[in-house]
């Protein structure tokens, strides 16, 4: 802990001056006396972050209507949210908060985009449609103003926050295996599933599938011990394979081995980028089929028997027909997204909107779903720049399969986790980069 000691012990003026923050902050006299109850707090809010990815609704449901119809707004938004924004509030009054000058542009695109969505969001609860509210507050505003909390801590906390949801990941594949081992859910689900895929404590195979390829992906980036980094992507492709996620299965197959090859370009191992393509296309064109035939031998492709078109993939194309019933008012300007649910149900006999996009343009309308899109794009961008060469991958990885399903358009953890990963990772290598980490 010595790092953030000193990151938060620094003269108060000095840091004032760098950070070009004119909020007021404890004195230089008060942070030793103040730190430990800042450190107490800090540890609090890992716990909840944890708490935040692996607690999820069909847990929740159990205690208060998170998702389930009814309630109040309090109820619709995360318990452990509440506690992450006391304990900053906590940091703040103990030892102050500062931003970093370079890392502006990150903070702007956060707050832009929760601007944008509290700009929507009252539109819509004015127009009568604010239905949406819970989720919208829930699985973006708030896990947006977590990251600039997060943005105005020290590096090595973002990073010890980041591992923190990290580990959770690759712990809930681990759990997977004991589900897959009994031959049942183990962790209450929201939603009956019409087969066992097992999914632990993230909920949907869908969400297994978006986070543990960008998991793994982010993993191969870091600079730790290769046994553990071995094992921990293992475990992860090993519970995209048990939930059954077929596109990520794919993914992983081509993703996983391109990205060891592209870590070890970018540790400048001696290739020039044309033994880089040469490199990746052999290990692609090798490794992938190879995966898949260890994977069949395992029985872990059973859901590829019927086809990849299937019922559920059929589905996730027939919603866009939802399109037909609508005027083009509705589809610019937005719609109730109750009426959505009525068409779906009654004129394509769809029981969920299983399309993120559909979703939000319903909720934004056209046009505010282009403008979210562009924030949202520009958000991951300056996320994943000016870092590892895996971070923009990890960011694709992780957009591409959620926009196959409404993985965006739910109270799944899945945005939170990948915010917080995202920026815990980036400070990692902006730390070995400088030197920081030997």
């Amino acid at each position: 802990m010595r790092t953030e000691r000193a990151a938060l012990e620094q003269p108060a003026v000095a840091r004032d001056r760098a950070a070009g923050w004119s909020a007021p902050a404890a004195s230089e006299a008060e942070l030793p006396r103040f730190f430990g109850l800042a450190r107490a707090a800090f540890v609090v809010f890992c716990v909840a972050v944890v708490l935040r990815v692996m607690i999820g609704d069909g847990i929740l449901n159990l205690v208060e209507r998170y998702t389930s119809e009814g309630g109040s707004l309090i109820e619709k938004i995360h318990p452990a949210v509440y506690v992450m924004f006391l304990c900053g509030f906590v940091i703040y009054a103990s030892v102050g908060l500062r931003f970093l000058p370079q890392e502006r542009s990150e903070v702007r695109a956060l707050l832009m985009l929760v601007g944008f969505l509290a700009l929507i969001g009252a539109i819509n609860i004015l127009a009568g449609r604010g239905s949406s509210a819970g989720y919208v507050i829930d699985s973006y505003i708030t896990t947006l103003l977590i990251g600039v909390l997060l943005y105005a801590m020290p590096h090595s906390w973002r990073e010890t926050v980041g591992f923190l949801v990290i580990g959770a990941i690759v712990f809930n594949s681990a759990f997977m295996m004991v589900e897959f081992g009994v031959g049942r859910t183990l962790v209450p689900a929201a939603l009956e599933a019409a087969e066992f895929r097992p999914a632990g404590f993230l909920g949907t195979p869908l969400t297994v599938g978006v986070l543990n390829l960008a998991t793994a992906v982010l993993i191969i980036s870091l600079p730790i011990n290769s046994f553990i980094k071995a094992g921990s992507v293992g475990l992860l492709a090993l519970g995209i394979l048990i939930a059954g996620a077929r596109t990520a299965m794919l993914a992983t197959s081509l993703v996983v081995p391109i990205s060891l090859v592209l870590a070890a370009w970018q540790r400048r191992a001696g290739m020039s980028p044309g033994v880089t393509m040469v490199a990746i296309l052999l290990v692609a064109i090798i490794a992938g089929p190879l995966i898949f035939i260890v994977a069949n031998e395992l029985g872990f492709l059973a859901r590829f028997q019927g086809g990849y078109i299937d019922d559920s993939a059929q589905t996730r194309i027939e919603i866009y027909r939802v399109f037909d019933y609508v005027s083009w008012r509705e589809i610019l300007l937005g719609s109730d997204l109750l009426e959505l649910k009525r068409i779906v149900n009654d004129k394509l006999g769809i029981q969920f909107i299983e399309s993120a996009i559909v979703f939000f343009v319903f909720d934004f309308g056209l046009i505010g779903f282009i403008i979210f899109a562009s924030l949202f794009g520009w958000l991951l961008y300056v996320l994943s720049r000016r870092s590892h060469i895996l971070l923009p991958l990890a960011t694709l990885c992780f957009l591409g399969l959620a926009l196959t399903n409404n993985t965006l358009a739910t109270k799944v953890p899945s945005l939170f986790a990948m915010l917080v990963m995202l920026i815990g990772v980036r400070a990692v290598h902006l730390r070995a980069d400088s030197g920081e980490l030997g």
